[in-house]
C-alpha cells in the first residue's frame, strides 16, 4: 500500500461517532475496563488532552487502534477530539503500542518537580488511601496525580519527599512511598516536631522501654527486611505504621506490631489519628469503595 492512501484529520468524535466506528471493531484487543474508567474520569473533568496516538481505520473500514477512548467517549457522554487514521494496512495493528509508556515519574520530571520516582509512588499511594482503596489494585491517572499535587493543601508532599530523600539512614525495609504519604496526611493534625520525633526514633533505634510502639515498629519491619525474597505489600508497611503511630500519640504501650490483613480474624485498615487523638483518616474496610466512618 502507498502511503498516499492514508489520509489522517483531526475530529471530534462524539459518543454516537464513537459507537459508530466501534461497530467496525472485529480484531482488537481485550478490553481492560480500568483503562476505560482512567479516560472516563479524564474526559469528564475536562483534562483529556489529544495524544499523538490517532484512532485507526483500516482500507476496509475496520478499527484496529482506539477502541479504550472511544468506549471511554460513550462512557463519560462527552466528545473529545483526536486524529483519525484512514486507510492503514490491515497488518498495521502489529507494530502498534510497542513504545514505552510515560510513567507518572517521567511527567512529574518534566513538569519540573525532583525526587520524580520517589514522588510519584508516593502521590499514587496517597491518593489509593485517600480513595480508600487499600485493598484494591486502583491507581490514579496522570491528570489526577498531577491535579492533586498541584492543590495548595497537598504541595507539602514535595517537602516530605526532601526530608525523606535527605535522611542518611531510613529503616530497614520502610519505603520511601510508604513513609511519605503518611507524614503528609498526619501533619494536618499533628506538629511537625511530632512527627519528626517519631520517625528520628525509629531511625535511631532510641526506644523507651520493651513496650514502646517504636521499638515494636522497628522489629517488625526489620523482620520483613530479612524476607528478601518477598515484598512487603505497601498497605501492610503503612498499616504498621499507623498502627504504631497512633500507640504513641495516645501514650499506649505496644510490645508487637501487627495488622491481620486476611482470615477470620482480619482487621479493617486502620484509621489514622493526630496527635491529639482525632481521626485524620477514617478505617477502611475490605470491599468498601470508601472510608468507613467512625462510630
Amino acid at each position: 500500500m502507498s502511503e498516499q492512501q492514508v489520509s489522517i484529520s483531526i475530529e471530534e468524535i462524539t459518543p454516537d461517532r464513537a459507537r459508530e466506528l466501534l461497530g467496525s471493531n472485529e480484531h482488537n484487543r481485550h478490553i481492560r475496563s480500568r483503562k476505560v474508567d482512567q479516560y472516563d474520569n479524564d474526559m469528564r473533568n475536562g483534562e483529556w488532552r489529544m495524544t499523538g496516538e490517532p484512532i485507526s481505520i483500516t482500507v476496509d473500514g475496520h478499527l484496529i487502534n482506539g477502541q479504550h477512548r472511544l468506549l471511554a467517549c460513550i462512557q463519560a457522554e462527552v466528545a473529545f477530539v483526536t486524529a483519525v487514521a484512514y486507510g492503514l494496512d490491515p497488518d498495521a495493528m502489529v507494530s502498534m503500542d510497542t513504545g514505552a509508556k510515560r510513567n507518572l515519574a517521567d511527567l512529574l520530571t518534566l513538569n519540573g518537580y525532583t525526587s520524580a520516582s520517589s514522588l510519584g509512588a508516593a502521590i499514587n499511594n496517597a491518593l489509593r488511601w485517600k480513595h480508600g482503596s487499600v485493598f484494591s489494585t486502583w491507581t490514579p491517572t496522570h491528570a489526577e496525580a498531577l491535579r492533586w499535587l498541584k492543590d495548595p493543601e497537598n504541595e507539602t508532599i514535595t517537602m516530605w519527599v526532601t526530608r525523606w530523600t535527605e535522611t542518611a539512614r531510613a529503616p530497614m525495609s520502610l519505603r520511601r512511598a510508604i513513609a511519605i504519604p503518611f507524614m503528609h496526611f498526619v501533619s494536618t493534625g499533628s506538629d511537625d516536631a511530632t512527627i519528626n520525633e517519631f520517625f528520628s526514633r525509629l531511625i535511631n533505634q532510641e526506644f523507651q522501654g520493651t513496650d514502646d510502639p517504636i521499638r515494636a515498629l522497628r522489629r517488625v519491619l526489620e523482620n520483613y527486611a530479612m524476607r528478601s525474597h518477598v515484598r512487603t505489600p505497601w498497605n501492610v508497611q503503612l498499616a504498621l505504621v499507623i498502627k504504631a503511630w497512633n500507640a504513641y500519640v495516645t501514650g499506649q504501650g505496644m510490645s508487637e506490631c501487627r495488622w491481620r490483613a486476611v482470615g477470620p480474624a482480619a482487621e479493617p485498615f486502620p484509621a489514622l489519628l493526630g496527635e491529639n487523638g482525632e481521626v485524620i483518616m477514617p478505617a477502611i474496610k475490605r470491599g468498601a469503595e470508601a472510608p468507613v466512618s467512625q462510630t
